[in-house]
């Protein structure tokens, strides 16, 4: 867990941009909007009412309520501040009052506790089945390496990443479950009921997961009990499912009763033309091509990991690898979306397929990691994992990078895309080494840069101003900053504390 904490911090460091801390650059438009207003109603003790709330329309807000209801305790915290300060979003929140507040600072301190707990669930699963280094590095290649970390460290009021937290949470439990000494027969009638929770929070966090939740409490019951005739599988799974159904109930379909007109995304008429037709089989062939090797976001170069790891799943050798290669079955309403929506999804990469689908690929990739040691011996070896990796890691660090060659612009009809992203990063990286280094460095290493440029200042050293991104030194920046490069290593203090006493076991399980 040392080196998943270090890269992660890594990752947390080159992609954060302190500046937006400042500016409320992180709280983006549209959906972002409606995510805080969901969990600062419930923070603010407003829900089911959001007269209070900041959204896009009018009644309730049209995205998923799954990822307020998971931040809303962050958001409670750090609002705290907000009321002791009397700050004005206490009262109402608008987009004045919500951008330089504690409250939506609070929502991005839960997206990277969530990114780092689901990041350490999946290397808590691996363990039980394979040596330390191929879950950890399983877990870095696959998820901290392939556009998720953007979805964290950039846009935290989103919900792909509270998405990523859920599956991951489903794939640690059913990778525990395998194993002979796991107690699951005497799993009590509230740890279903918790299981539940979180299948009913993963359709309230992304609706067009209604399958995977479906397909969790049948593969984790059947872990335990193969033959559906027996009692207890039934008493299992129907808990699951009873329980979700209830969060499902009392956070989407209740509020929905207490206005007129509930916004919906089945009477969106953006989603009903870009979701609601059948296409051509051309049409199809078309978008597989360019989803696979499409210079824009193709996922051989935002994903390849990914890809390795579908390719090994083709041919399952264990019943863990039947499971997971059924689990990807309900993906196919993610690939639907990917398909008909014509474009990546107006932000990074595949965003409606990538979250819920690299946890499932989190198992074969490690297997595949292990099987690696003999080739890992020759020297010639020792470069394609690093420089496979260089696809997606360039990839998400040049992602709204200065220069508007690497900016999203409307594309025709396909909405906000780049049709040119990986040429145009591959063009810097080889003709313009310079500015790409410039990139690389312009998030936590300009940061650093540009306190120590104040220090120098304060020591009454001669200092030339070269960090126009920070005028002034604001120490609310720099504790928000601060706070955000310490979670981590506090998260993992905290993990060892937790599972100490666990640890002898898992050593011998290893």
């Amino acid at each position: 867990m040392r080196t998943l904490t270090a890269i992660f911090f890594l990752a947390l460091f080159l992609l954060l941009r302190p500046s937006a801390l400042g500016s409320g650059g992180f709280w983006y438009s549209d959906d972002d909007q409606d995510y805080f207003a969901h969990a600062s109603s419930i923070a603010y003790g407003q829900f089911p009412h959001y007269e209070k709330e900041f959204f896009n329309n009018k009644g309730l807000p049209l995205a998923a309520v799954g990822p307020g209801i998971l931040a809303a305790p962050f958001v409670f915290v750090f609002s705290l501040i907000d009321r002791i300060t009397q700050a004005p979003v206490i009262q109402a929140r608008t987009r004045e009052t919500i951008l330089h507040s504690w409250s939506l600072y609070g929502f991005m301190v839960a997206t990277i506790f969530y990114f780092w707990l689901g990041c350490a669930l999946l290397h808590q699963g691996l363990r039980r089945h394979f040596s330390s280094a191929a879950a950890t590095w399983a877990v870095i290649l696959m998820i901290l390496c392939q556009g998720l970390p953007l979805f964290a460290f950039r846009r935290p009021v989103f919900s792909h990443i509270f998405e990523f937290f859920l599956q991951s949470s489903m794939v640690c439990l059913f990778l525990m479950s395998t194993r002979k000494n796991w107690t699951w027969k005497n799993f009590s009638l509230s740890n279903n009921m918790a299981i539940g929770l979180l299948c009913g929070l993963i359709v309230l966090v992304r609706y067009n997961n209604l399958l995977i939740a479906l397909a969790w409490p049948i593969i984790l019951a059947r872990a335990s009990w193969p033959d559906l005739r027996n009692h207890k599988f039934w008493i299992c799974a129907g808990t699951m499912f009873t329980t979700a159904a209830a969060m499902i109930l009392f956070f989407k379909i209740w509020p929905g009763t207490l206005v007129p007109e509930v916004p919906s995304y089945l009477t969106n008429s953006i989603v009903i033309q870009k979701l609601g037709h059948i296409q051509s089989p051309l049409f199809y062939t078309q978008r597989t091509i360019t989803i696979l090797i499409g210079l824009d976001w193709g996922l051989i170069f935002s994903a390849p990991f990914a890809c390795i790891a579908l390719v090994t799943m083709i041919k399952p050798r264990s019943s863990i690898d039947k499971s997971f290669l059924w689990l990807l079955a309900p993906l196919i309403v993610n690939v639907y979306c990917v398909l008909n929506w014509g474009t990546q999804g107006g932000w990074y990469g595949y965003r409606y397929l990538i979250a819920s689908l690299f946890p499932l690929l989190v198992y074969p990739f490690a297997r595949q990691l292990e099987n690696m040691k003999k080739l890992s011996q020759r020297s010639w070896a020792h470069g394609i994992i690093p420089a496979i990796a260089s696809l997606p890691l360039l990839s998400m660090i040049c992602f709204e990078a200065s220069g508007g060659h690497f900016n999203l612009s409307v594309q025709g009809d396909l909405g906000w895309s780049n049709v040119s992203f990986q040429h145009q990063v591959w063009k810097t990286f080889l003709f313009k080494p310079g500015t790409m280094l410039e990139i690389i460095l312009a998030a936590g290493p300009t940061y650093i840069a540009y306190l120590a440029q104040h220090i120098l200042f304060w020591l009454h050293l001669s200092v030339k101003p070269y960090f126009d991104k920070y005028p002034d030194l604001e120490p609310v920046t720099l504790i928000k900053t601060i706070f955000l490069y310490a979670l981590p290593f506090l998260l993992h203090f905290i993990w060892r504390r937790v599972q100490q006493p666990g640890a002898k076991e898992l050593q011998s399980n290893g």
